[in-house]
């Protein structure tokens, strides 16, 4: 054999929770304070998915020390179904299985809130040294619990009510970061911008409320304040296709230069699918 070749025996395969465990910044690109942020935003991304799909209003992202809350006013996700021969509940395989779908509905937009695109919530639960899901299905709060991605119990239904929506808390784990904790004024700056970037979300952030009606016609108002200028505001909207778009813009300030005008303009834009799919998100 080669000097520099590789023999079968000395690769090593990462495959699911104990892949994601053993290269973590692979997945949330670092173990520090900004790998902890992102274990966050993956769980706030589906809350804002579910509000795309126009299931959910709202979502409330709380933190307690180590321990991250974050519910939304959805469907909730599908404990009350089973996978493709019965073995598993269809919530769990989510919960556990790297890829399984895009996204726990199958929906299209799947939304990447901050950062990289990973594999969502299989990442959180795999990283945290608890992990606890609650959902409304069918009329009942359901539960299930987990520890560095491994089942602590079965799913269960714990309550019968009218309820809405799916909570996740969790613990990031220290043997992955260590002491590091969210960082509180990095993640509200997110959410103040990812809430204005979808018109009519409501986000509770502690004790802070963020609601914009008009989308990115306030977010591009506030930059335009920021600048110290009070000019019009442009915006528009549609649809094309499976897409819908948005789009804002204003302009911050005038510059002569010798005879010509420049005018700087603050532009900002989203698009997103809207049909349902399949695929991996």
């Amino acid at each position: 054999m080669p000097e520099n070749e590789v023999s079968q025996s000395e690769l090593t395969f990462l495959r699911g929770i104990g892949g994601i465990r053993k290269r973590p910044a692979m997945y949330i690109g670092d173990t520090g304070q900004s790998g902890v942020n992102h274990l966050l935003f993956e769980v706030f991304s589906n809350c804002i998915d579910q509000f795309c799909a126009r299931h959910a209003t709202e979502s409330r992202i709380e933190i307690d020390g180590p321990l991250i809350r974050v519910s939304d006013d959805g469907e909730g996700i599908p404990f009350d179904l089973t996978c493709e021969g019965g073995s598993s509940n269809l919530a769990t395989k989510y919960l556990t299985t790297i890829h399984y779908t895009g996204t726990a509905d199958g929906h299209a937009p799947h939304v990447h809130v901050k950062g990289l695109h990973g594999v969502g919530i299989v990442a959180v639960n795999a990283l945290s040294e608890l992990f606890v899901c609650r959902a409304w299905r069918g009329r009942k709060l359901w539960e299930q619990k987990f520890e560095r991605g491994n089942e602590l119990s079965k799913a269960r239904a714990v309550k019968e009510g009218c309820g809405r929506g799916t909570t996740v808390e969790f613990i990031p784990d220290p043997e992955i970061f260590g002491g590091f904790e969210v960082d509180p004024t990095r993640v509200r700056g997110t959410i103040k911008e990812t809430t204005c970037l979808h018109a009519g979300l409501r986000v509770h952030f502690q004790n802070e409320t963020f609601h914009f009606p008009e989308g990115l016609a306030e977010l591009v108002r506030s930059k335009l304040q920021e600048a110290g200028s009070t000019g019009p505001v442009f915006s528009t909207s549609g649809r094309a296709g499976d897409v819908e778009y948005y789009a804002a813009a204003g302009g911050t300030a005038v510059t002569q230069v010798m005879d010509v005008t420049f005018e700087h303009w603050i532009f900002h834009a989203l698009a997103f699918r809207v049909e349902r799919h399949g695929g991996a998100g």
